[in-house]
């Protein structure tokens, strides 16, 4: 009976592996001055990946006052509301 169980532990293991999704190749996206174009694309594909983080940045100006500010006029473009959706 033990080897019943282990045989279809080890089947389903194996099938499990077969039916992975398409492997995850992410790169964090750095924020840019401008709007992006393809200069700042093509890196990006030639090292294959198929995912980014994109994180817009945020800041504390004082902890007394602990909020966060972002989407200033005084920030890169990448790393504003309308960057990070570009």
């Amino acid at each position: 009976m033990k080897i019943y169980k282990l045989l279809i532990v080890l089947f389903i293991s194996i099938q499990t592996c077969f039916g992975q999704i398409k492997k995850i190749n992410g790169v964090s996206f750095v924020a840019s001055r401008e709007p992006i174009n393809e200069q700042h694309i093509n890196p990006v594909l030639n090292v294959n990946a198929n995912y980014v983080a994109i994180m817009p940045f945020g800041f504390i100006k004082d902890l007394k006052y602990p909020e966060i500010v972002f989407n200033t006029n005084r920030q890169w473009f990448g790393e504003t509301k309308e960057g990070a959706k570009q």
